[in-house]
């Protein structure tokens, strides 16, 4: 059995990722934001609490649109992956701020 977590992409190009629209009200996301509120709760400041299976930025554009495509975008259009990058940062950073 293996104990790896693969994606299959979900998108086809950069373009695709800069016209995901993050929706907060998620029941996926609040699962793990109550999750991470229940963690700090249970720590009690002896340790530090995160979001499992975040990765870089640019791991979950290859998450999203594939290794392959994304490299090739990263040549053939970079300015269009940074704009994809900072978009999905912009989304993260907005969205995590928890009550």
């Amino acid at each position: 059995m293996e104990n790896t977590t693969w994606y299959d992409p979900c998108y086809d190009s950069s373009d695709d990722v800069l016209r995901f629209e993050f929706k907060d009200d998620n029941q996926w996301w609040e699962l793990i934001q109550e999750m991470i509120l229940r963690s700090v709760k249970r720590s009690e400041g002896r340790y530090l609490t995160s979001i499992t299976g975040v990765a870089a930025i640019i791991d979950i554009l290859a998450e999203l649109i594939g290794s392959e495509k994304l490299l090739i975008s990263m040549l053939s259009e970079p300015e269009k992956v940074i704009a994809a990058m900072v978009q999905s940062l912009v989304d993260y950073i907005v969205s995590s701020t928890i009550p």
